[in-house]
């Protein structure tokens, strides 16, 4: 009976932790977010991350922002681990394998408020640029957009004819993302990190072994 009644227990919890994990989210609020070259205030950011339970509770809260995260880039025990070349290399030799796997992550646009300046070395380029853009942004955007935050998204995108290489984007909003969508990606991103760690291992066996031969 205390057997039968541990098992049961075992199974409600197992139950409640896919039903949390399941209609819990990520969501960045974007309070913050500028790069280009055109201002000396260039690349700063404050995001809150939220971890949040069926869009009302928050479980989890931190501020990412550019001086906390210099902090850490800069650290001597960052630097010591080699994370920021093993990142880069990291990205850079799997950099497809990333892109498909963004289409995963199903992203949701709650808000959005953004400013892009652009600008070329020859006024017609700018303007076309400037086209293709806005284009490129019609169309992505009903894809990332639920119908009833249509009124809380806009954006802009002016030209400088300034015949030169400017830019500048302005970003604030809201974006979420389903956890069970990123423990997925990185479930899938460990699984074919260790397959090609075990071929590679097999490889060497088998090389070893033809020296016995």
């Amino acid at each position: 009976m205390i057997l039968v009644l541990f098992l049961l227990a075992i199974i409600i919890v197992i139950t409640v932790l896919v039903i949390l994990v399941i209609n819990s989210s990520i969501q960045l609020n974007v309070k913050k977010l500028e790069i280009g070259n055109l201002n000396k205030e260039k690349n700063n950011y404050k995001i809150e991350l939220l971890l949040k339970v069926f869009d009302r509770f928050t479980v989890y809260k931190t501020v990412i922002e550019k001086e906390r995260m210099q902090e850490i880039y800069d650290s001597k025990i960052f630097k010591k681990l080699h994370i920021k070349q093993d990142l880069k290399n990291e990205i850079r030799f799997r950099k497809q394998e990333f892109l498909e796997l963004l289409k995963t992550i199903q992203i949701e646009i709650v808000k959005l408020n953004l400013k892009i300046n652009i600008g070329l070395e020859d006024a017609p380029i700018t303007a076309l640029a400037v086209g293709v853009l806005s284009s490129i942004i019609s169309i992505i955007l009903p894809f990332l957009l639920k119908p009833t935050n249509l009124k809380h998204c806009k954006y802009f995108i002016m030209p400088l004819y300034m015949q030169r290489n400017l830019y500048n984007i302005k970003l604030k909003g809201i974006i979420k993302l389903k956890l069970v969508h990123i423990i997925y990606v990185i479930y899938i991103l460990v699984k074919k990190r260790r397959d090609e760690d075990e071929r590679a291992s097999n490889r060497r066996t088998y090389d070893y072994s033809n020296g016995f031969n």
